[in-house]
Parts: C-alpha cells; sequence; structure tokens
C-alpha cells in the first residue's frame, strides 16, 4: 500500500487550512470481501468534494445510522454560497444534482476497510495531552473532535481504490 498520495493529499490540505489535523486512510472493498474482518462494521459519511469526515461508526452492535442534519445544512449552506449556486449554471468539478448542478455533497459508505492508518498534525499530540484520559484513537479522540465545534478541527479521509 503506497501511502504517498495520501501524505501529499494530507500536506496540502494543512497547507491551505491549519485546522485539518488529521487523514484517516479507508481502503474500498465490498462488505463482503474476504479480506473484511466480520468484526469491521465501518460506516463513514463524507464531504464528497473535501472528503471530510462527517460521521465515523465502527461499532458491529450499531443497527441505524443517525446523522446530525446539520450535517446536510452545512453542505447546503456552502453550495448556496458558491457563486452561480444550486442552479442551472455547471460549476467547475460539479455534479448533476436534483435540482442542477451542484460543487458537492454527503457520501454515506459502507465499502470501506479501515486501515487504521491515521496522518496526524501536532495538534493530535497536543489533545493526547491535553485530555490525559483519551485511550483510543477511534472512541476517544475522534468521536470527541468530531463533536466539538469549539476548537474547528478537521478530520479527513484518503481513500485507496485498486490496490
Amino acid at each position: 500500500m503506497d501511502l504517498r498520495t495520501a501524505l501529499a493529499a494530507h500536506k496540502a490540505r494543512r497547507d491551505k487550512d491549519k485546522n485539518c489535523i488529521m487523514s484517516m486512510v479507508f481502503k474500498e472493498a465490498a462488505p463482503s470481501h474476504r479480506t473484511r474482518s466480520r468484526e469491521d462494521d465501518t460506516v463513514v459519511a463524507l464531504d464528497t468534494l473535501t472528503h471530510q469526515l462527517l460521521y465515523f461508526d465502527s461499532d458491529p452492535k450499531t443497527r441505524n445510522v443517525v446523522l446530525d442534519a446539520s450535517v446536510f445544512q452545512d453542505q447546503m449552506a456552502r453550495i448556496a454560497s458558491t457563486p452561480s449556486g444550486p442552479s442551472g449554471h455547471q460549476q467547475a468539478g460539479g455534479e448533476q444534482g436534483l435540482t442542477g448542478p451542484i460543487s458537492g455533497g454527503v457520501s454515506v459508505r459502507y465499502d470501506l476497510i479501515d486501515c487504521n492508518i491515521d496522518i496526524c498534525g501536532p495538534e493530535v499530540l497536543f489533545q493526547f495531552t491535553d485530555n490525559f484520559d483519551y485511550q483510543d484513537l477511534r472512541n476517544d479522540f475522534l468521536k470527541t473532535t468530531m463533536s466539538s465545534e469549539i476548537l474547528g478541527h478537521k478530520i479527513h479521509t484518503h481513500i485507496i481504490t485498486g490496490e
């Protein structure tokens, strides 16, 4: 698994926005794929334009995915703030949506294996120092960071396909 593209993407995001503190690496694989553990029940929601992680759950006991409505409201606010908005004009890199071209959206994925490879900025280490009760990157740090809007930290994804 070549991680050079993941490292380059993380570095490019950090150069643009210092609040991008971590990139999680996933590999595309069907839920029934032979390399996927029966214990791996990862569901993620991500911004299709920025690859920002919006939701993460890997608990095999979870039966329902519940996304906060603010996830979609934030997406609609970003779409509405683009120069041409969700009108009939094509936007760079956009996709055809229900009301016309849009510049991103939310993708809920169940076809990813969590590689447990995280590319972290120094802020992640500081968070573990400040919150000494953190014991697990996924269960403690990730959920706390994603639910906290105070610090404005962002976690992104890098999805490996075809390897």
